[in-house]
């Protein structure tokens, strides 16, 4: 992933494709982003990435 410097990176974490296909919709065209479907990918990927901001499902199971 190319990542432009005057665009905010974005991390969603959910385990529902459902609503990371609604965020990804609404976010793509502003944000860098990245997603994670469970914790431990969204740990490795934040710790890749450094992303601004991460939006958490805080609902996930384990």
């Amino acid at each position: 992933m190319n990542h432009d410097p005057l665009r905010p990176t974005l991390l969603v974490v959910d385990d529902t494709e459902t609503n990371i296909d609604i965020l990804v919709d609404g976010l793509e065209n502003d944000y860098d982003l990245s997603v994670a479907m469970d914790g431990p990918a969204a740990l490795e990927i934040a710790q890749e990435t450094r992303p601004d901001l991460i939006l958490l499902d805080i609902m996930m199971p384990g």
